[in-house]
């Protein structure tokens, strides 16, 4: 049996290698150099200015969701996510508890507003293993 001139068993094995090939792309645990990027990217902020020690609200922010989203969708720990942003771990959980008071209470709508959009981005990219629901 012929399709516009390919044979029906040609197009099967064909959509069969770019369905592997897709699959193949598909990554099982997010990284946390992938959160810290797609962070940056929606709140346009730099790498350079995500890693700085500053500390003012446009980059506190991003750095707090990062954290968010690393305990939520990783195994690493409040310590790995602190090495990997040069944090201590404490300052890891704080980041993550304000978020989640920002979330439950829906305070400072404008910081929390790409919150969603971030966790579709990422959730888009990766089929992650572990997402964390539970709070720290």
């Amino acid at each position: 049996m012929e399709f516009n001139g390919f044979s029906l068993v040609n197009l099967l094995k064909t959509n069969r290698k770019i369905t592997q090939n897709m699959l193949a792309e598909i990554r099982t645990e997010i990284s946390l150099t992938c959160i810290q990027k797609v962070v940056c990217h929606w709140y346009n902020i730099t790498d350079i200015s995500f890693f700085s020690s500053l500390s003012i609200r446009d980059i506190v922010i991003p750095r707090q969701v990062y954290c968010y989203f690393s305990k939520k969708m990783t195994d690493k720990t409040l310590a790995e996510i602190g090495d990997f942003i040069g944090k201590d771990h404490s300052t890891v959980l704080y980041s993550i508890k304000s978020i989640n008071k920002l979330i439950e209470n829906k305070q400072n709508l404008d910081d929390i507003a790409l919150i969603p959009e971030i966790e579709r981005d990422l959730k888009s990219r990766y089929k992650h293993k572990i997402i964390r629901q539970n709070k720290p």
